[in-house]
């Protein structure tokens, strides 16, 4: 399985999420390691590791899901994005991008709290739970 990246807003009250390499070091401290390799063997040594460690939110830790929407964006755990429902892929949906561990896949929850399942290559990343939380509120 290939790494992916995860990115998160720094503790220092940075408005810029910072892309890299997810580390916990503790409970309440998490860093993103910017560094342009991945560090496979985090878990057992941190004196070999190249790159920055930045202290970042818990809370605004997301992983991006391995693809790029219509406009070659990364989507991103936490992204509010815009979509077609797979269904009649007519009807316009909005929703939060997360990962449903009972499923193994990334899909959608509405802001009614539903999860549906968009056409990734129909989506269009409109922005992230933390700096545009009332995007969910309004529909597409």
């Amino acid at each position: 399985m290939t790494p992916r990246e995860y990115r998160a807003l720094p503790i220092d009250g940075g408005k810029e999420f910072v892309e890299g390499w997810f580390y916990q070091y503790h409970p309440t401290k998490v860093f993103i390691i910017i560094g342009k390799e991945h560090p496979a063997d985090l878990c057992t040594s941190l004196s070999h590791i190249r790159g920055d460690f930045i202290e970042v939110l818990p809370e605004t830790v997301g992983q991006y899901i391995g693809i790029k929407d219509k406009g070659d964006v990364k989507i991103w755990e936490g992204d509010i994005a815009r979509s077609v429902w797979q269904v009649d892929h007519k009807t316009k949906i909005v929703g939060q991008v997360r990962y449903y561990s009972v499923y193994a896949l990334h899909s959608f929850m509405n802001s009614y709290g539903d999860m549906v399942s968009p056409c990734w290559n129909e989506c269009e990343v409109i922005g992230n739970i933390h700096d545009d939380p009332q995007l969910l509120e309004v529909q597409a």
